[in-house]
C-alpha cells in the first residue's frame, strides 16, 4: 500500500511540474534565433534566380524578377519568405531538362577524381545542339554574374527546396563546354567566374544543403582546372594568373555557425507543430513535455557545441576528431534519475534527434585542402624541369590537418592527402 501511494504521488508531482506553468523562459539566444525576420530578396540576390533558372523562360533576369515580385509581397502580406509546395508547383518547374541530363553523364567530383574528365570527353564527343541545354547554358552564365545571396529564414520541414541537382549538371557542362572551345583564356575566366559564384554561396548561404552542393559544385571546378592544367591547357603566365586567382577558404567560408543556428530554428517549428497537434499526449491527458525547456536543451545540446567546433581551423579539427572528447559534447540527454521527471518527453525526443553534424564540417574542411592540392598542382606545372618528390617535399602548400607535405604517388602520378570524410577522394592527377 505504501508503495502504491508513494507512485501515486511520484506521478502527481510529474505532472505538476509539468505543466506549463512550470516551463523554462527561452534563452535570450534561442528567442533572438526564434525571432528571426523574413527581408525583401534585392534585385542581385541569386536566390530567386536559381529557383526560376530550372523554368521555361528563355531570360533568366525577367524569371528571377517574377519570382522575386511573388516572395516579396509574400513576406510583406505573410511574413514568410518561401513558397510552399502549392505555389512551388504552380510557378516552379523541375522537369524540362531531363533530355538533355540523360545525355550527359552524372558524377559527383567529390566522389570521383575522374568526374570532370568524363564530363569533358563527353561533351567534345557529343557537341551541344539541344536548343533548351544552350538557352539553359546562357542563363547559367548569368547566375554567375550575380553577386548577392540571401535565402529563406521561415522554412519548415515540408518545404519545397532549391531543385540544385539540374543546376549542378548545368555547370559541369557548362564548364566543359568552355574547355572545349580550345580557347584556353575564356576557359580560364569562366572558370575564375564559376568559382567565385560558389564561394560566395558557400560564404552568405545558412542552409546545410546550400553550404554542401557549393562545396560540391568548387569540388567540380577544381576537379576541371586541374583536368586542365594535365593536359598543358594553360601557358606558364595563366597558370600564374590562376595562382593567384584560386584563394583558400576564408573563416566565413569555413566557421559556418550561422548553419546550425538555422538548423535549430527550423527544429523549433518541428517541436511546436508536434505539440499543438497533441500527438505527444499520453492518453490524450498530458504529455509531459515542455516546449521551452526543449527548445533550450536542443540548442545547448547541437548548436553551442556545433557553433564552436566549426570555428576549429583544420588542423584544430582534425585533432578534435582523433581526440577522446569527440562525441561527448554530443551525449544524450536522457538517463533516469531524479531530474528526469521535469519535460521527460523532451529529453527522450533529444536523445533520437541529436545529429552527427560532423561529417559535414570534415567536408569543407577537405575542400580547403583540395584547394591547397590544386595551388600545389600549379606549382608542380610550373616547376617541371624539377622532380616532383622534391617540389612537393618543399612546398609551401602542405596538408591541412597535419601542416606535412603533401603525399605524391608515384605509380599513379597523382598528388593526395587523406580525407577526413570518409566518401571523399582528395586527389589530383598529374
Amino acid at each position: 500500500m505504501y508503495l502504491i501511494g508513494f507512485a501515486v504521488l511520484l506521478l502527481v508531482f510529474t505532472l505538476v511540474i509539468n505543466l506549463p506553468a512550470f516551463d523554462e523562459d527561452l534563452m535570450p539566444e534561442v528567442a533572438a534565433i526564434k525571432n528571426i525576420k523574413a527581408t525583401p530578396y534585392g534585385a542581385n540576390n541569386a536566390y530567386p534566380a536559381l529557383l526560376a533558372i530550372n523554368g521555361p523562360g528563355t531570360d533568366l533576369k525577367i524569371s528571377a524578377d517574377k519570382v522575386r515580385t511573388m516572395l516579396n509581397l509574400k513576406i510583406s502580406q505573410m511574413g514568410l519568405d518561401y513558397f510552399d509546395q502549392q505555389e512551388y508547383d504552380q510557378h516552379i518547374r523541375n522537369d524540362l531538362d531531363v533530355t538533355w541530363q540523360e545525355k550527359y553523364p552524372s558524377c559527383h567530383s567529390r566522389r570521383e577524381r575522374a568526374c570532370m574528365s568524363k564530363v569533358f570527353t563527353a561533351v567534345r564527343e557529343q557537341p551541344i545542339v539541344d536548343e533548351r541545354l544552350t538557352t539553359q547554358l546562357q542563363k547559367y552564365h548569368d547566375l554567375i554574374a550575380l553577386d548577392e545571396y540571401s535565402e529563406a529564414t521561415q522554412l519548415d520541414i515540408q518545404a519545397p527546396l532549391i531543385a540544385f541537382g539540374p543546376v549542378m549538371a548545368l555547370k559541369r557542362i557548362f564548364l566543359a563546354n568552355s574547355y572545349i572551345s580550345d580557347n584556353s583564356q575564356d576557359f580560364l575566366s569562366d572558370v575564375i567566374d564559376d568559382m567565385n559564384y560558389w564561394h560566395m554561396m558557400l560564404n552568405k548561404g545558412h542552409l546545410l544543403i546550400t553550404k554542401m552542393v557549393a562545396v560540391a559544385s568548387i569540388t567540380d571546378g577544381l576537379r576541371g582546372l586541374s583536368e586542365a592544367i594535365k593536359a598543358h591547357h594553360f601557358s606558364p603566365v595563366q597558370l600564374i594568373e590562376l595562382q593567384n586567382n584560386i584563394n583558400r577558404l576564408n573563416l566565413q567560408e569555413v566557421a559556418i555557425g550561422r548553419v546550425f543556428e538555422f538548423e535549430f530554428k527550423y527544429g523549433i517549428k518541428v517541436f511546436e507543430a508536434a505539440e499543438s497537434s497533441g500527438e505527444m499526449k499520453y492518453f490524450g491527458l498530458f504529455d509531459f513535455f515542455q516546449l521551452n525547456a526543449t527548445h533550450n536543451m536542443a540548442y545547448q545540446l547541437t548548436a553551442v557545441p556545433m557553433k564552436h567546433l566549426s570555428k576549429l581551423d583544420s588542423s584544430g579539427f582534425y585533432q578534435y576528431l582523433n581526440s577522446d572528447e569527440f562525441g561527448q559534447e554530443f551525449e544524450h540527454p536522457f538517463s533516469w534519475s531524479p531530474a528526469s521527471l521535469y519535460n521527460p518527453t523532451g529529453k527522450v525526443l533529444m536523445s533520437y534527434t541529436v545529429p552527427a553534424y560532423t561529417d559535414y564540417l570534415a567536408r569543407i574542411h577537405d575542400l580547403g585542402g583540395m584547394i591547397v592540392l590544386l595551388k600545389l598542382q600549379i606549382e608542380l606545372a610550373l616547376n617541371q624541369e624539377k622532380p616532383v618528390k622534391n617540389v612537393v617535399l618543399n612546398s609551401e602548400f602542405l596538408n591541412p590537418y597535419t601542416s606535412e607535405p603533401m603525399s605524391y604517388n608515384a605509380a599513379t602520378d597523382s598528388i593526395y592527402f587523406t580525407c577526413l570524410d570518409k566518401t571523399s577522394v582528395c586527389e589530383l592527377g598529374l
